[in-house]
């Protein structure tokens, strides 16, 4: 289904925190669901204090796993 803009807008009035719309390229290391220690690129957007979406994982994970996000020097856990 196609978000709409009322969509959206109700999606932002639930957000704690204002988000950055910007692309940055990151560092992804954890334990996939496999059990397997990874580490890998990726694309961080939507940024917040508390967090990012993260696209281009091959790997897969669950939720509520533990994940380490790296850009440039530094280094964040989620």
């Amino acid at each position: 289904m196609a978000k709409t803009a009322s969509m959206e807008a109700i999606m932002a009035e639930r957000r704690h925190e204002p988000r950055a719309q910007v692309d940055l390229a990151v560092q992804v290391s954890g334990t996939g669901a496999n059990g397997m220690p990874f580490t890998q690129s990726a694309t961080a957007s939507s940024i917040s204090n508390g967090g990012a979406l993260l696209s281009g994982l091959s790997q897969e994970i669950r939720s509520g796993d533990l994940l380490w996000v790296q850009y440039q020097q530094r280094k964040a856990r989620f």
